[in-house]
């Protein structure tokens, strides 16, 4: 039999050895660990923006897509800014203590309330995410929100959560309920900012504008009001600086499009020249036309009228210049007589005419 001084010693050196094994396998495998919490961060922030990618793309596709990490206070202010460089995130604006966006916790800058420094990742397509932290039913919830340039617009979202029950309050980590968010605005037409409410009936039972509101979980109230509360808590921290985004854009982008195109003045018109008018070439009349014509009983053709100049038309392109036709110069030909018989024979009776008439006496008047 075994003393209780042997069991007592016994088992503080099995305790030990164990002790000794588990904290060497977490100091060894937490490079590990830490490398595959990171990946996973990089996938949703990517599926918030409506990429999908495995593990092995998930770091090179994160890089190429955002463009820049920002640290930005209640005001809207940008206290931290980074980028990529060759592969290296580095800061090129704002106070060195500050960390990058992707190494800051969203539950410990909710804590701090106005002082905290609240990220935001760039995207190289014009999207902005901001990351969300709230509470369900038994434990966290957390996911990202991608607004679109307008700073209004969700374009896509991602939830993930602790310990919700499965097929009731898990469901907000499925596509179905996520796909619900897409196109829903964050603020009225009048700037004020109302977030999303979700609720058992989604649009149908909502009070105001249904493009705030999302159709809740069936089963799942708690944890659907638990989405709504974290939406409208870690939101309202940015909401300064999506004011500020929506105002250097220089109009108002809550409106719709084509009431911002119909603002715009249209380019005028460039004048067109007026076709310059070039004079018709003249008629080449023989040198023949202008001598006298021939005597002869049969009357002369009456000469062709000249063609009436076209009225002037609508501005039209100017014609090809054409070379003017030469002159043809024809040689000069005497006029001639030609005598007919019958010329002749009316000569004659006007001279015997004339001689009777000398010869006749004037007759007297009664």
């Amino acid at each position: 039999m075994f003393s209780n001084r042997y069991t007592f010693v016994y088992t503080g050196i099995l305790v030990v050895a164990v002790a000794v094994v588990l904290a060497l396998a977490a100091t060894l495998l937490q490079p590990l660990q830490t490398r595959n919490q990171k990946v996973a961060k990089m996938q949703e922030i990517l599926k918030a923006s409506g990429e999908t990618v495995d593990a092995k793309q998930a770091e090179d596709r994160y890089n190429a897509l955002i463009s820049a990490e920002l640290r930005v206070d209640e005001q809207g202010v940008v206290k931290a800014e980074y980028q990529n460089q060759n592969g290296e995130w580095r800061q090129i604006e704002g106070d060195a203590s500050v960390k990058r966006a992707f190494d800051c916790n969203m539950k410990a800058e909710l804590a701090k309330g106005e002082e905290g420094l609240y990220p935001v990742f760039v995207c190289a397509d014009g999207l902005y995410i901001v990351p969300l932290e709230g509470k369900g039913l038994w434990g966290s919830i957390w996911g990202y929100l991608a607004v679109e340039s307008d700073f209004n617009t969700i374009a896509g979202v991602t939830f993930g959560h602790k310990s919700e029950t499965p097929g009731l309050g898990a469901e907000i980590a499925t596509d179905g309920f996520q796909a619900h968010f897409k196109g829903k605005k964050l603020f009225e037409p009048t700037g004020e900012f109302v977030s999303i409410t979700v609720q058992k009936g989604g649009e149908a039972k909502y009070a105001g504008d249904v493009s705030h509101a999302v159709d809740a979980v069936s089963g799942g109230t708690i944890t659907s009001n638990g989405v709504t509360a974290m939406l409208r808590d870690c939101l309202r921290h940015y909401v300064a600086f999506f004011e500020k985004g929506r105002g250097e854009l220089g109009v108002d982008t809550l409106m719709q499009d084509s009431i911002v195109e119909a603002a715009l003045p249209e380019p005028e018109p460039e004048p067109v020249p007026a076709p310059v008018v070039k004079p018709r070439p003249r008629k080449v009349i023989s040198d023949s036309a202008s001598q006298p014509a021939a005597s002869s009983s049969t009357p002369a053709a009456p000469a062709p009228e000249p063609a009436a100049q076209a009225a002037p038309q609508e501005p039209a392109p100017a014609p090809a210049p054409q070379p003017e036709p030469e002159k043809v110069e024809q040689p000069e030909v005497a006029p001639q007589t030609v005598e007919t018989p019958g010329d002749a024979q009316t000569a004659s009776d006007s001279d015997m005419d004339s001689k009777k008439g000398k010869k006749q006496k004037p007759a007297k008047k009664n």
